[in-house]
């Protein structure tokens, strides 16, 4: 996908400053390009009061707003020049994800969201009507049949975090969710382009996310969220059953793994893939910020767990740029 696994909830020219808002804190990126190469002029990250962003995709997410204004305009204070415009990436957690196919495409645009919409109204846990709907195409599904990857959120959660922003005067160029630019920043900083399979795993405040990519094509996407009885080992498991039965996989290739958590898991990750995924010796296991760390200019002097929790706002900001 050239514009990257992008389902832009809200788009207009893009800035290039991003903030993520999680829920456990907030970080701040702004890229420079000087002499052909990219660098971070800002990277800050702030601590949230616990309790005061919860991410949700039923229910207001922002509880206490005086505290999360007051932590962004700690951040924005890192910029020599303050922005005006801004990307803003959120946790997985506050949308419904789908990936559909269909054995024909309508001709015209507006039959084919109809028809998205309608599919989508199936198994969406509100109504569409007060939701946000975005959509772009995916390649093509095991039977070759047009895939689409397809987002879904209620339009009361992003005026939460839109209005967060406009409190502290900041107008939101686009949205997306943490996950897709997660790849976005992977794909940006992968030299060799092949068809090989290989999975992203996201460990972030209350809820992970799983994503196997063919190539450049998302095939698989799961989020669970961290509730008592929800297990990760077997949420890996599942995923690499699903992987094996539906999707003809053989083997991913290759793991990135990003932990955009205040707390770091990537120690015990390690064990869980190799019981899960059909893996051997050949199968690269990587952190996403050792990567960011050799791709941009400056980021060798950043810790790699900090580059980790950076990861996101950076990939938005680099979403237009992997082939």
């Amino acid at each position: 996908m050239s514009k990257g696994f992008l389902s832009t909830l809200l788009s207009t020219p893009r800035p290039q400053t991003a903030i993520s808002i999680a829920g456990d804190s907030i970080a701040a990126v702004e890229l420079l390009v000087a002499k052909g190469q990219l660098s971070l002029s800002v990277q800050q990250v702030k601590s949230l009061e616990t309790g005061a962003v919860v991410p949700s995709m039923m229910s207001p997410n922002v509880a206490d707003l005086k505290s999360v204004t007051t932590a962004l305009k700690e951040v924005l204070a890192s910029y020599k020049r303050r922005p005006t415009r801004v990307s803003l990436v959120l946790p997985d957690t506050i949308a419904k994800v789908t990936l559909l196919s269909f054995e024909t495409v309508p001709d015209r645009e507006t039959d084919l969201a109809e028809l998205i919409r309608l599919k989508v109204q199936k198994s969406a846990p509100f109504s569409l009507n007060e939701a946000q709907l975005s959509y772009e195409p995916c390649g093509v599904d095991t039977n070759k049949q047009p895939q689409f990857l397809v987002v879904v959120v209620q339009k009361s959660v992003l005026r939460e975090y839109e209005g967060i922003c406009d409190d502290v005067g900041l107008q939101v160029g686009c949205v997306d969710l943490a996950s897709f630019n997660l790849i976005n920043m992977s794909l940006y900083a992968t030299s060799e382009k092949n068809g090989e399979d290989w999975l992203l795993v996201q460990t972030a405040n209350q809820y992970s996310t799983l994503a196997i990519i063919r190539g450049s094509q998302l095939i698989f996407y799961r989020t669970q969220t961290s509730e008592l009885g929800n297990s990760f080992d077997n949420f890996i498991y599942q995923a690499a059953m699903y992987y094996e039965d539906r999707l003809g996989g053989d083997g991913v290739k290759h793991i990135v793994f990003a932990s955009s958590s205040m707390e770091n898991h990537i120690d015990i990750l390690e064990n869980v893939f190799e019981r899960s995924f059909k893996t051997s010796n050949s199968v690269t296991l990587e952190q996403l910020g050792s990567r960011i760390s050799s791709t941009i200019h400056n980021a060798k002097r950043i810790p790699i767990d900090l580059l980790d929790r950076l990861a996101a706002p950076i990939g938005i900001l680099l979403r237009d740029r992997h082939g």
